[in-house]
């Protein structure tokens, strides 16, 4: 099974077993554990590196080389090293479950140990606007390795809290820079020569018959591939207050005024449209576009890697709603045998699956009671855990959409034909 991940790639191994035996897998223990040998210099990460990736393309990769190569590769190649690492750690979680040789308890030391090691760098990043999509990427694999660990060891899920956090930190303070940054334009006149000044005299109405009969023709019929593929729009922005205070700095604030009618209406208009949209609408616009990139480049091999990465995000999506569904379908049974039980006076084991109902009802809403424990997070104070627990509850939210956008597309896909 090959796992891309941008211009990575790597070999999942079949069995975690064997590769124990491997003599490349021995070297990448014995590099590790130089740091425990006196005068040995310590470990060598970029070879650790090196050496994850070289058993990656041949034999394949388990969860400790994928835990060793996330810690070598933010070490030696920053944020994006931490994407691929930590993409990976969820692609072989994925694949093993349950069936993974490593025990939950060994998996829980395993994460927290490379917590531990890859946290001073993590904190010590600096990231630019152009690395946005690595950060996306770190949110959504660590989101994956939170919700593929509740699945499958709810009793020993790996705190992964201080990436993920530190991460939307990250996010969070880019965006909002991103958005208050607004560069100005300065226009610069040249000077002109008389011949330059007189030119548009002569051959202004010429050129006015051209433009007014040869634009629409040119328009009409010189489709360009950015034309094909894209859409003008103009939409309002957002500008935060700090920007709107410093507007007449920048331009005559009285033109405000002269078009308020105009621009009001320009702003709430996309209100309301806003308002009115679906929230499936954004996720059903971006699987239409990865098909029409497909469409337009298929079997292409140099965009598998984005396509893979695109395709994972939708697989760990749907897997959140699954779980939803397994835990509401055991939920329902166990309420169904708790009638029963008590029918029959078997009341200790009734109290068991009526503790198990309780624990569910507190837990199974991913929207109104995480919602509802984040108003009293906050309330509290604990405005980092409340912030945390809002980050689950749009990522479920979004889990949900994607779930919904698919079957609006099934129902219009059957309905067409």
């Amino acid at each position: 099974m090959l796992f891309f991940s941008d211009l990575h790639q790597f070999r999942l191994v079949s069995d975690e077993s064997l590769l124990r035996d491997s003599s490349v897998y021995q070297q990448i223990r014995s590099e590790i554990n130089r740091r425990n040998v006196p005068l040995a210099g310590g470990t060598d990460w970029d070879n650790v590196r090196k050496l994850c990736e070289q058993i990656g393309a041949s034999e394949g990769v388990d969860l400790l080389v994928a835990v060793y190569y996330t810690v070598a590769a933010i070490k030696t190649q920053g944020l994006s090293g931490l994407a691929v690492g930590l993409e990976l750690q969820a692609a072989v979680i994925k694949k093993f479950g349950a069936n993974s040789a490593f025990p939950a308890i060994r998996r829980s030391e395993l994460l927290t140990w490379m917590v531990g090691k890859i946290g001073p760098e993590i904190r010590s990043l600096n990231p630019s606007v152009k690395q946005l999509r690595d950060l996306y990427r770190c949110e959504r694999a660590c989101h994956s390795l939170h919700n593929q660990f509740s699945l499958l060891q709810p009793d020993q899920v790996p705190d992964l809290d201080m990436i993920a956090f530190t991460i939307f930190e990250y996010i969070d303070k880019l965006e909002t820079n991103a958005e208050i940054a607004q560069p100005k334009t300065i226009e610069v006149a040249a000077k002109l020569s008389w011949k330059q000044k007189i030119l548009p005299y002569f051959g202004g109405a010429s050129l006015a018959v051209i433009a007014t009969f040869g634009f629409a023709y040119l328009k009409q019929n010189l489709d360009t591939p950015n034309s094909v593929v894209s859409v003008e729009q103009t939409i309002p922005k957002v500008m935060q207050p700090e920007f709107i205070n410093n507007l007449p700095l920048i331009i005559d604030f009285g033109d405000f005024a002269t078009k308020k009618e105009e621009i009001s209406a320009f702003y709430l208009d996309r209100s309301l449209a806003l308002m009115d949209k679906k929230v499936t609408e954004d996720l059903r616009q971006a699987l239409g576009l990865e098909a029409t990139l497909q469409g337009l480049y298929p079997g292409d091999e140099s965009l598998q890697g984005d396509v893979a990465t695109l395709e994972s995000w939708k697989a760990d999506m749907l897997a959140v709603v699954d779980t939803q569904y397994q835990r509401f379908s055991r939920a329902r049974t166990n309420a169904a045998n708790i009638n029963l039980m008590v029918e029959s006076d078997r009341y200790d084991q009734a109290k068991v699956l009526a503790k198990k109902m309780e624990d569910y009802a507190i837990s199974l809403s991913p929207v109104y009671g995480r919602a509802m424990y984040i108003e009293e997070l906050i309330e509290q104070g604990k405005l980092e855990s409340s912030q945390l627990e809002l980050d689950k509850l749009l990522y479920n939210l979004k889990a949900l959409n994607l779930k919904i956008a698919l079957l609006e597309n099934k129902v219009e896909g059957k309905r067409d034909h």
